[in-house]
């Protein structure tokens, strides 16, 4: 059967039973089921030249009936289902299927993927796995999404790494859920003192044992002694099922310290989630190292809470890779709903000021949910990707791209009329090591220079450029091409990163990078291939410590020198990390007024080979 077949009446009386229902504990309600018991594919369409459905007898996880796909030539072919008119924006949702590889066939990695347009963009959200799947046996998947509250369009798809493997899919479900909390949820959070003599829910994880103590305390007489640990991972853990819920703050601190005569030993605190049978786990504090000296506290505030479970254990692990596993207590252990914080009603910054320049932001994709998210869109007319954008995000693997977070803030920055810049396409961090690796694997700045790993590494740069390009068209008003690559103290003063030893050959140095000068070229070639001129999209070279005047200069006769050997440059971006003590002067103190007017004035009195002046950037 297919819940797609229901009519419009059926689905707005299903939203009046969530409101009946609004009161009562966590619930699951379905609101797409397909098991093609039918003899019907249900919905489900092919995806990917040559992909074939079929209703299949030959296997079933439950009846006798299930959906096979065959013909696949492309890793994202599959059988898709289209939920558009299904899902409510904004609506947490957990989505079950069954897959199996068809008889005879080799293992794949599958993945259920959601293709969502936002503004007639597509941007891709991986639901659940990827899991292995055998022809032996049924793999349940499991995964939660929430359809961004502007998509216009929802369509899922099981996808296989092989472009030719064939599997069956059966038992499909989308069930709207409220992420395992109760409606309204349960903010009351906890204190586990031990003060009552007792553990106070507590358990051991694994080997682990747990016993309330009075040998040593935070405060008060008791805390919690934790014993018998055979793994890292063993040790107390709490059920805080419906505490935590999905978008929400909270503050999170606990007291340790390791018991007498054992050694420091490196302590996290971590969240274990289960949905449908899947295990997920979360760091909540990062390591810290504990001895018996003293108690250590563990805080963080505020965490945002992200995901769906039917169970959530709050447990305390440590970093040892080898036995002994050390004994240590807890105490003081407390979890708090921070209320989401009250915008203030003041007049928006970025419309006050839209006539003289634009206000942005640097983000992660995941600082625009919630109160974060209003008060961006409120008060800022741009934004720039903090890391979303940058190589070891976008291209983690040669040819493999993932667009997915740049995407999500596209899609926020298009919803609130934003705009979006790029950043960043060459920097010396944040590059995956197959970059600057040769063919077998070896880091090319290791050694001698070859015309070889030069060509090599400009034409993965270029491929990646015009990959990026290719994917954002005009959607975004400039990118900074090249970011940080001028160091003051070097004679030339131009950063040795494993960009310039690569490029750069020590004994025909031309007196510049030319993978500077090419990353420019290649980026404006790109934009000219798709129509876009440089009155859509700015290029722009990026730095910080503009005010520091052998930095600036530096940059200076670099772009001037690029302009005129034809580079198609159109801005400089100072990078000033606006504080009280940034950005600086040229000895190290606080820049003054008039040092940043400098700077701002030395580049604004280029002209690019548009023939226009260079804008600057500040950001």
């Amino acid at each position: 059967m297919s819940c797609l077949s229901r009519t419009r009446s059926i689905h707005r009386m299903s939203l009046v039973f969530f409101a009946l229902l609004a009161s009562l504990p966590a619930i699951a309600q379905v609101v797409v089921q397909t098991n093609f018991e039918d003899g019907q594919p249900d919905g489900w369409v092919p995806r990917g030249n040559g992909t074939a459905l079929s209703v299949a007898t030959t296997q079933a996880n439950t009846g006798s009936h299930s959906l096979l796909t065959t013909g696949r030539t492309q890793t994202f072919g599959g059988p898709s289902i289209d939920l558009s008119n299904v899902l409510t924006p904004g609506q947490l949702y957990i989505f079950t299927i069954y897959v199996r590889m068809q008889e005879s066939q080799a293992n794949d990695s599958i993945r259920m993927t959601m293709q969502s347009t936002i503004n007639g963009s597509s941007t891709f959200n991986t639901v659940a796995g990827p899991a292995t799947v055998t022809n032996g046996a049924w793999v349940k998947m499991v995964g939660a999404f929430t359809p961004a509250t502007n998509t216009t369009g929802l369509l899922l798809y099981i996808e296989g790494a092989n472009a030719t493997s064939s599997y069956y899919i059966d038992d499909f479900t989308v069930a709207a859920s409220n992420g395992g909390c109760s409606n309204p949820p349960d903010n009351s959070g906890f204190m586990s003192d031990f003060e009552d003599g007792t553990t106070q829910g507590w358990a051991g994880r694994g080997t682990a044992q747990v016993t309330n103590t009075a040998a040593d305390s935070h405060s008060g007489a008791h805390s919690l002694l934790v014993t018998n640990r055979s793994a890292s991972f063993t040790g107390p853990t709490l059920d805080i099922t419906g505490k935590m819920c999905n978008g929400s703050q909270y503050a999170v601190i606990l007291w340790v310290k390791m018991a007498p005569g054992q050694p420091q030993t490196t302590i996290r605190v971590s969240l274990q989630l289960s949905l449908g049978g899947a295990l997920t786990f979360k760091t909540l504090i990062a390591n810290a190292p504990v001895t018996a000296s003293s108690w250590v506290r563990f805080k963080v505030k505020p965490y945002t809470f992200a995901g769906a479970y039917d169970n959530l254990q709050i447990y305390v692990e440590s970093a040892e890779t080898a036995a002994p596993f050390a004994s240590f207590y807890i105490d003081d252990v407390s979890l708090q709903f921070l209320p989401p914080p009250v915008i203030e009603d003041i007049p928006s910054i970025g419309q006050t000021l839209r006539d003289d320049f634009l206000v942005g932001f640097a983000t992660l994709q995941q600082d625009l949910v919630g109160p974060h998210g209003q008060l961006a869109a409120r008060h800022y007319t741009s934004v720039t990707p903090g890391n979303d954008l940058k190589w070891d995000t976008t291209e983690p693997q040669e040819g493999n791209f993932n667009f997915a977070p740049g995407d999500n803030i596209l899609a926020f920055a298009k919803a609130h009329n934003i705009k979006m810049r790029g950043h960043t396409f060459v920097w010396h961090s944040q590059v995956p090591n197959w970059v600057f690796q040769d063919a077998n694997g070896v880091d090319m700045s290791t050694q001698p220079f070859s015309e070889a790993n030069k060509q090599l590494l400009l034409s993965r740069m270029k491929n990646h450029i015009t990959a990026l390009i290719n994917h954002y068209g005009d959607q975004l008003y400039v990118w900074d091409v090249v970011n940080e690559a001028i160091d003051e103290s070097q004679a030339n003063g131009f950063r040795r990163s494993k960009w310039y030893m690569i490029t750069v050959d020590p004994n025909n140095d031309p007196g510049f990078p030319e993978y500077m000068d090419d990353a420019f070229i290649y980026a404006r070639e790109a934009l000219d291939a798709l129509g876009i001129g440089r009155e859509k999209v700015k290029l722009c070279y990026n730095d910080f410590n503009t005010t520091i005047s052998a930095k600036r200069n530096f940059i200076y006769n670099w772009v001037k020198g690029a302009i005129s050997r034809g580079v198609p440059i159109d801005c400089v971006g100072n990078q000033f990390h606006n504080t009280i003590n940034f950005p600086i002067d040229d000895q190290g103190s606080a820049a003054s007024k008039q040092s940043v007017i400098d700077t701002l004035n030395l580049f604004a009195s280029l002209t690019s080979t548009a023939g226009v002046p260079i804008i600057d950037e500040v950001t």
